[in-house]
């Protein structure tokens, strides 16, 4: 008899109006006077033929008072009128779905039929808003706290990996905190997450300071799997040989094919071994064209391709997959280089991500007994709008979920990542605070009931939809859990330069 109870003892805040129609996912709601009710808050109106709630989440709340010219009016000869008595608040209610007891507990299920003109709009009580949005799945993490309620907010795992994951926001909104926060969690749950983090700026090694995860953390400096992968994998080089003013479109082709010829011959890609490649792979091309792409060669001050490197200075594919399945997370640092013969260029290091990301695709393909979550911070450089992506991030976030490898990527700018991977992460999202031209992609392409939810949300909350709430594809409003900085925090701009004047 709960549902009954909170029913009853429920107070009213407004009416459902309409100038026009009355419809079922969609309600216009007029609060009484005196009442406010902010973004994200939830409310529901009586079934009339079953009493049951109908429960609907709070968008675009907004006061209205007609009369704009003659408000103008009395403003510019120093009299405006602030009465209360004309201003009505108003919002919109976005459909969660029907609160049904059941012998079990509750169910949700969608309304059969519009809602009434005039239909009272009742406050939700908490145990209502626990109902509708605490998974009941049992494998799930704390995020934070919903703001409007104070309620703790859990989200389900299983959904989190079926499909992607997409985090979007300003600079400086608490993005990176949330996701440590998401991943310290997820990786010590029962049973406990795989993670490969693409580290590219080093904000999460902090993560290797989190208790839970003493011993689970595993550090790998980017150089140390470069020289492993040139003998498995030879063209993750190809950007350091034809970023050259003098390579043309034939001869970058040239080289590629050399290198090719060396992964096929099992060959590491000396320079002597690269100009067989080139010669063995010419085929059909001009001898003025190989004669270019050696000469390249031949000039190249690398030392990467001058000698064949030592036994210690190799971390294979193998050695680099067990890794990923001995420790939960596992972190790619490719925030600097110490090794003198390798340089400190982003699309080689890209070019080594993929080489990595490629290796997990394959293994949890092939593995049933294999699983691991691809991560990266800089969505934009891996996944640009306007230029080509490489086939595996694409793949990752199509078809790793199902694959047990999902692609979980941040993005600073959405306005300026693939569509191509947005979309197929989208079902489950976490949006901050967005710059206006983000704020229209985020409303491009999730649609304007979403874009009405996020409002104006301060640093460290956010609004999240999720297939991993009570309700597929719900929305929340999330305060997040703070476990761990991001590493730059430990020495931000103003230690930084507070060091520097004390050495003067």
């Amino acid at each position: 008899n709960n549902l009954e109870k909170w029913v009853e003892n429920a107070k009213k805040v407004g009416n459902v109006y309409s100038r026009w129609t009355y419809g079922i996912t969609e309600i216009r709601i007029t609060l009484e006077h005196g009442i406010k009710l902010p973004v994200g808050d939830y409310v529901f109106v009586k079934n009339e033929e079953t009493g049951n709630p109908i429960i609907y989440q709070i968008s675009y709340p907004h006061y209205y008072k007609p009369g704009f010219d003659f408000e103008e009016a009395l403003i510019t000869t120093g009299s405006p009128l602030k009465e209360s008595g004309g201003i009505r608040y108003r919002c919109v209610g976005v459909l969660l779905g029907e609160l049904i007891k059941t012998n079990g507990g509750y169910d949700i299920e969608p309304p059969r039929y519009p809602i009434p003109p005039m239909a009272d709009v009742y406050k939700c009580s908490l145990e209502m808003v626990k109902i509708v949005t605490e998974p009941q799945d049992s494998w799930k993490i704390k995020l934070g706290k919903n703001p409007e309620t104070n309620l703790d907010v859990y989200i389900s795992l299983k959904p989190l990996i079926r499909q992607s994951l997409l985090i979007t926001g300003a600079q400086g909104t608490g993005k990176t905190t949330a996701l440590l926060t998401i991943i310290a969690r997820a990786a010590t749950a029962k049973p406990p997450i795989h993670f490969l983090i693409l580290d590219w700026s080093g904000e999460y090694i902090s993560l290797i300071n989190v208790r839970e995860l003493e011993n689970k953390v595993h550090i790998i400096p980017w150089w140390k799997l470069v020289y492993g992968s040139l003998y498995e994998k030879p063209e993750t080089i190809a950007p350091l040989l034809i970023d050259d003013p003098r390579v043309t479109t034939a001869v970058a082709g040239l080289i590629k094919s050399g290198l090719a010829w060396c992964a096929r011959s099992g060959l590491y890609p000396l320079k002597n071994n690269l100009k067989v490649g080139i010669q063995e792979s010419r085929g059909s091309r001009k001898q003025e064209t190989v004669d270019n792409a050696i000469k390249i060669i031949d000039d190249l001050e690398l030392g990467l391709i001058e000698k064949e490197p030592s036994d210690d200075k190799i971390i294979r594919i193998e050695d680099f997959l067990e890794y990923v399945k001995k420790y939960n997370v596992v972190i790619i640092d490719f925030s600097r280089t110490e090794d003198e013969d390798i340089p400190d260029y982003f699309d080689f290091k890209k070019s080594i991500a993929e080489y990595l990301a490629e290796a997990i695709w394959n293994e949890a393909r092939l593995n049933k007994r294999f699983g691991c979550v691809i991560v990266s911070d800089e969505a934009h450089r891996l996944c640009p709008e306007f230029e080509p992506i490489h086939p595996i991030w694409h793949r990752l976030a199509t078809e790793g979920g199902r694959n047990c490898c999902p692609l979980w990527l941040v993005a600073r700018r959405l306005s300026i990542v693939s569509k191509k991977v947005t979309t197929e992460a989208q079902q489950n999202f976490i949006c901050f605070n967005v710059e206006d031209v983000d704020r229209r992609r985020v409303e491009e392409d999730l649609g304007t009931t979403f874009a009405g939810l996020l409002g104006s949300l301060a640093a460290g909350e956010a609004m999240v939809k999720s297939n991993g709430f009570r309700i597929p594809g719900q929305v929340i409003h999330v305060k997040f859990d703070k476990i761990v900085e991001p590493a730059s925090a430990v020495h931000g701009p103003e230690d930084r330069f507070k060091a520097m004047a004390e050495i003067q």
